[in-house]
């Protein structure tokens, strides 16, 4: 977030000097620095959202254990910092706090950092200047730097999953710094260091996480480390920390052991895995182990009874997984993961007693019963399949295994364009008396390609299984797996006041009031507990408050929208006709296209988390056939045809769902630039987030220089891909930072050369400011579109009073640097002076050219800032050299207003990233 403005009666003579003395500080301790500039970026730009959770957590923290809270003072300066950083700052607490921090230990670096900040930031300075000395001087001491550096590695784990690798960088230099110098006979610091090991080991785990070394690894920083390497640093750890004889950290420490070792298995098969657990136990051995050694330790207690609940397959099970999670809920009512998997097991402790089909996924009793059935693939040899690009549909079989309830699908057949205002003007949607001729010329239909003539190029396809006619439209054998279905599906409760299912419910409603409301997981497993009630009105609710939410990664949102599809797609099938807006009773009721697009935003998660299900690629698939089944062979639309066939064929060549996510996403490449195409130029409202979809999963693949046909070019595809965004943000403007953010990323991959990712570099993705000073007018309203709009990292190069670049500090050398390590640089010379340019805005012209003129630096990539009231950018600045970034006049653009922020976004990126001169 931008920062706050600043004071405008501060003493400007003593604010640089100690400005001054704690930069000289920061340059021999650079880590401190860094992480309050980290604070506000990646996964806690929300600091609010931040400060809120963690400063309850911490809280009670302190009153229920305030020995561990205050071992080392990692947590104490951290809520410290929580404290005066939230809006409004809660100054007499933070200075509470920071007190308590320096009594327990006088010399601790990051308490003595922190008091000079809290004051600081009240402008009083002398408190500031009487810490500077002692601020500086315990730096010398060792065992204080490598503290301080551990501390910091601690919290860095808090800040989520882009911050892991940071955290364990730290956290291994500071115990290897720790080690190397420990006073033998100092208690503190041998306790200390079994806790900062403690810490490292679930910073471990966590990169073991699903995704976390794919998605925020920096292979810049140093190698990526394999999932042995990364359990075999675990366990030597855990063995220091049994060495410490603290039972709470002996019992965590078992604990994730065990998790590790389960995350292992699942990433390394079988016949690799060289890796195995201390004294030939068990994954169960270790958590009985850990409840064994800490049977009061709350979070021992809610590790394991999660670890029973997810192993549990009978009541007697999930009844031991709840005596477990209600003991930890007892002694700590914060806990929301406890209450969370409590629900989950009572959940699961109905399904068993109700008897319902779902219970079977506790047991796995189908696939211990028998082989599944299927058809005989004994037809592979007959001839291969072609289909019409307009797939004529011929009547379906009696003998046709697929479900024929009818979706409504008339808006599917229409194939007209929209007008919209960045359509490219090439069209390939064919009027419905254009198929129809084209039926008439082409009697043996065949399949057009991407930037091929539609009645000459075909596509074949091996059949799996016989097939009656070749107009027929493919038949689908493959099935969602068993599971799966199960897995998603919310039976109808027998008894709606079944004691278990209303625990459950009880329970996900504590653990959502914990978060405020506002955690998705919680929000779609409470919204499943009315779906089992009948209660579809208040689950909707739920999942729609969940839907607009911005607080979901990945998994959350494929688990989310698989959920809202399955819900929506039921509801749509219940009406007879497709309905706009009411419906006569107050509600918003949803049409067949919105479902597809739920179920599309389903995949485009599961893509991005790795999530394994495949329900919703089935149900988009069995949609779209029965669109094009209740279509005429001259109205079913190419964009309806060509979206089918790549869900029919994707599912037909891979079986499990991330053979699915991997074949789609690299094997059907060409089809999904199609697809992309198709859906911007056709531009319905449904079309937008279509299209967005299939980008984005081709931006996963890195696919987004490929497919060009022979008439486009990178300038070309870059003013699609804006387009695009632009279209989605106009029918999803409550996802707009999500698109912008996304749509910044994919614009740097597709116009950075391969140069820029030799060795494994990831090509930089922040912005530069360059400008005078931050009072330079415009200067507030480019940070506010970075941060709150597109939520870009960005760096604040001013000649003067930069955050980034403290005064005192700033070279030619340093701001070069940061223009160099940065994606791009918004130039600001904006002056509310005369015609004549004063000193500091003449140095940075100068600089500014000198960038423009060097071969490191690509001028497409940096824009200048004009057209501010009552400034001007001064004369003969660069004015036929860079892109011009409007902002607008102030009479004209409210800068709060959210749609004038997102044209404000959208017109910086065509000015970064389109050159006028193409």
């Amino acid at each position: 977030m931008p920062p706050k403005k600043r004071p405008t009666n501060r003493d400007t003579t003593q604010d640089e000097f100690v400005k001054s003395e704690l930069k000289k500080i920061a340059d021999r301790f650079p880590f401190r620095d860094e992480f309050d500039r980290d604070l506000g970026n990646g996964d806690s730009r929300n600091l609010a959202a931040l400060c809120a959770r963690s400063i309850a957590y911490l809280e009670n923290y302190r009153e229920r254990d305030s020995t561990r809270f205050y071992l080392d003072l990692s947590r104490s300066n951290y809520v410290t910092v929580l404290y005066y950083t939230c809006d409004p700052p809660r100054w007499e607490e933070a200075a509470a706090q920071n007190r308590e921090s320096l009594e327990r230990d006088p010399e601790n670096f990051n308490a003595l950092w922190c008091r000079c900040q809290l004051y600081l930031r009240q402008m009083v300075y002398r408190p500031v200047r009487d810490t500077l000395p002692l601020l500086g001087s315990v730096l010398e001491d060792p065992v204080v730097a490598a503290t301080a550096k551990a501390e910091l590695g601690v919290l860095y784990a808090d800040l989520g999953p882009a911050f892991y690798q940071r955290s364990r960088l730290l956290l291994e230099e500071a115990i290897r710094e720790m080690e190397s110098v420990q006073r033998v006979d100092d208690e503190v610091v041998r306790l200390r260091l079994v806790k900062w090991k403690f810490d490292l080991v679930r910073t471990y785990n966590r990169l073991m996480n699903k995704g976390s070394i794919r998605t925020y690894w920096d292979p810049s920083l140093e190698p990526s480390p394999s999932h042995a390497d990364m359990f075999n640093r675990i366990r030597i750890l855990v063995e220091y920390i049994q060495s410490g004889g603290d039972p709470g950290f002996c019992g965590a420490g078992w604990v994730e052991l065990g998790d590790a070792y389960k995350k292992y298995e699942e990433n390394v098969p079988k016949g690799l895995r060289t890796e195995v657990l201390p004294a030939q136990r068990t994954i169960d051995d270790c958590f009985e182990t850990a409840i064994r050694i800490a049977p009061d330790d709350v979070y021992v207690l809610e590790r394991c009874g999660r670890h029973w609940r997810q192993r549990a397959s009978d009541v007697e099970g999930f009844e031991k997984a709840i005596q477990l999670l209600e003991k930890c809920v007892r002694m700590d009512d914060l806990r929301d993961v406890a209450f969370h998997h409590l629900g989950l097991a009572h959940r699961s402790v109905w399904l068993e007693k109700e008897g319902h089909a779902e219970a079977r996924l506790h047991t796995n009793a189908v696939k211990k019963g028998g082989k599944k059935k299927s058809k005989k693939k004994n037809c592979q040899n007959q001839n291969k399949i072609r289909i019409n690009s307009c797939r004529s549909v011929a009547e379906i079989p009696e003998n046709c295994p697929q479900d024929v309830s009818t979706l409504s699908s008339s808006p599917a057949c229409d194939d007209g364009p929209v007008a919209g205002p960045h359509l490219t003007g090439r069209s390939f949607c064919r009027s419905s008396s254009d198929n129809a001729s084209l039926l008439n010329a082409v009697p043996v239909p065949t399949f057009r390609k991407m930037n091929s003539s539609p009645a000459t190029i075909s596509q074949t396809l091996e059949p799996r299984y016989p097939k009656t006619t070749p107009s027929e439209v493919p038949r689908h054998y493959r099935r969602p797996d068993y599971y799966d279905n199960l897995r998603a599906g919310n039976p109808l409760a027998k008894d709606p006041k079944h004691q278990d299912l209303l625990s459950a419910r009880k329970y996900f409603q504590t653990a959502n009031a914990i978060r405020q409301g506002k955690s998705p997981r919680y929000l779609i497993d409470l919204a499943r507990t009315y779906l089992s009630t009948d209660d579809s009105g208040t689950a909707r609710e739920l999942l729609l408050r969940a839907a607009n939410s911005t607080d979901y990664n990945s998994n959350d949102g494929a688990y989310l929208f698989e959920q809202l599809g399955l819900m929506e797609e039921k509801q749509v099938e219940s009406q007879s006709t497709r309905v706009h807006g009411e419906n006569g009773d107050g509600v918003d009721h949803p049409d067949v296209e919105d479902v597809k697009n739920l179920f599309r935003r389903a995949i485009r998660y599961s893509a991005e988390g790795r999530e394994r299900s495949k329900v919703a690629f089935y149900h988009l698939r069995d949609i779209l056939y029965r669109q094009i089944r209740d279509c005429s062979p001259a109205s079913s639309s190419e964009v309806l045809q060509e979206e089918h066939l790549l869900l029919y064929t994707t599912i037909q060549d891979a079986k499990k769902a991330l053979e699915i996510l991997e074949t789609m996403k690299n094997s059907k490449t060409e089809m999904l630039w199609n697809l992309v195409r198709l859906f911007h130029e056709r531009n319905r409202r449904e079309d937008r987030e279509a299209a967005f979809t299939y980008l984005a999963l081709l931006a996963d693949a890195e696919k987004l220089k490929e497919n060009m046909a022979e008439d486009e070019s990178i300038h070309y595809r870059t003013e699609q891909v804006i387009e695009i965004g632009e279209a989605r943000t106009r029918v999803n403007p409550g996802r707009t930072k999500e698109t912008l953010s996304k749509i910044y990323a994919w614009l740097v991959a597709l116009n950075n050369d391969s140069a820029t990712e030799e060795n494994g570099k990831r090509a930089p993705r922040k912005i530069c400011i360059l400008a005078p000073s931050s009072a330079t007018p415009g200067t507030e309203t480019v940070e506010r579109v970075l941060s709150d709009v597109i939520g870009v990292e960005y760096v604040r190069a001013y000649l003067e009073d930069s955050p980034d670049i403290p005064a005192g500090t700033v070279t030619h050398e340093a701001i070069e640097e940061v223009v160099r390590e940065s994606t791009a640089a918004i130039v600001n010379l904006q002056t509310m002076g005369g015609d004549e340019a004063n000193e500091g805005e003449l140095i940075m012209q100068t600089m500014v050219r000198n960038f423009l003129n060097h071969p490191d630096y690509h001028p497409k990539r940096i824009c200048q800032v004009v057209s501010m009231r009552n400034a001007r950018v001064p004369l003969g600045c660069f004015d036929d050299t860079l892109n011009r970034w409007d902002l607008g006049d102030d009479n004209q653009t409210d800068v709060e207003d959210p749609k004038d922020q997102t044209d404000l976004a959208f017109s910086l990126l065509r000015a970064l990233f389109l050159t006028e001169s193409n």
